[in-house]
């Protein structure tokens, strides 16, 4: 049972962190969707100083650099793109990252725990991998079935009550005549974000599902080998 908690924890925490990091951290999904969203030209600004500001936040989101802000020409004017309230939500958002790339290596020593705890069990360990990695896929698909409900549903109240979880402040409430930050991150961007994610999430389990399979056939080999 404890091998069993600590796959199912490990793999599944893992498969949802990782999936969020490779949409939250991608520089190009950052560009496609500001392209198709018109973007650059909502804020007045041009494509090349809208992808320094997406990679300076990821530089700031993942610790390279200490402030989020900087500056980009803005209607012939260089000037800096964020005003103090949006830096300072920014700090917060820079530490759900923090927290997430934590919790992700956590999960990643839970799986490395598991398998040792597993291999020191008398049953083999291929069996509770595999035990592991179906019950991890049943896990992932009803989490993410049921998350994702929501978020079809009604997205804007979704996401709304999403900020109020994860945030202690009220920083996040921005208004979209005079901030840039939600200018150039509009709740349809963040749509776009969390519905890769979910796609993502779902491929990775698909993922677990084969290697639960792979993983069931390994016995069966050796016995045929060794015959």
């Amino acid at each position: 049972m404890l091998v069993l908690g600590t796959l199912v924890i490990g793999l599944s925490g893992f498969n949802v962190l990782l999936s969020i990091q490779l949409v939250a951290l991608n520089a190009n999904f950052y560009m496609s969707s500001w392209s198709d969203l018109g973007i650059a030209k909502t804020v007045a600004i041009s494509e090349r100083d809208l992808a320094t500001i997406g990679k300076h936040l990821l530089a700031y989101f993942t610790g390279s650099v200490s402030s989020p802000q900087v500056e980009v020409e803005i209607d012939g004017t260089v000037m800096p793109i964020f005003k103090e309230h949006e830096i300072q939500h920014l700090e917060d958002v820079r530490g759900l990252f923090r927290l997430g790339i934590s919790a992700k290596h956590a999960c990643e020593a839970l799986i490395v725990i598991g398998v040792f705890i597993a291999a020191l069990q008398k049953e083999p360990i291929t069996k509770n991998l595999q035990k592991a990695l179906r019950l991890s896929c049943a896990t992932l698909c009803v989490f993410v079935i049921l998350i994702a409900a929501g978020a079809v549903f009604d997205f804007s109240k979704w996401w709304t009550t999403f900020h109020l979880a994860v945030f202690s402040n009220d920083l996040w409430l921005l208004d979209p005549q005079s901030d840039r930050l939600i200018q150039i991150f509009p709740e349809q961007f963040f749509y776009k974000a969390v519905t890769r994610i979910f796609v993502i999430s779902l491929a990775l389990t698909g993922l677990y599902l084969i290697l639960s399979f792979l993983v069931g056939h390994i016995p069966t080999y050796h016995s045929k080998r060794d015959a």
